[in-house]
């Protein structure tokens, strides 16, 4: 299983930040799983180059009034080629 992770700060509360990933998971047609106090989960459908990602995206508060976000996703495929990366940044640049 591929794994890529990105920590990053942003200028949003917690709540917000993640507020802001299940905007995009529900704007890209992403399935949120699972959402907790400190994280949401969703899931990229299976494609022609995937098998599905599952995003999982955690905020705690940062310095001052902003939030360190913490996003992990996973894929089944056993090479990421790129794609893991490219989603973190998706998610970092709606996020941050």
């Amino acid at each position: 299983m591929a794994k890529t992770t990105v920590e990053f700060e942003s200028h949003r509360t917690p709540e917000a930040a993640l507020e802001a990933f299940a905007a995009l998971a529900g704007e890209r047609g992403w399935r949120v799983l699972e959402r907790s106090e400190g994280s949401v989960v969703a899931k990229r459908p299976i494609n022609l180059k995937t098998w599905g990602d599952r995003i999982t995206v955690g905020a705690r508060p940062g310095a001052g009034a902003g939030s360190v976000v913490h996003v992990l996703v996973s894929s089944w495929q056993l090479v990421d080629w790129g794609a893991g990366k490219g989603l973190a940044e998706e998610v970092r640049r709606r996020v941050a």
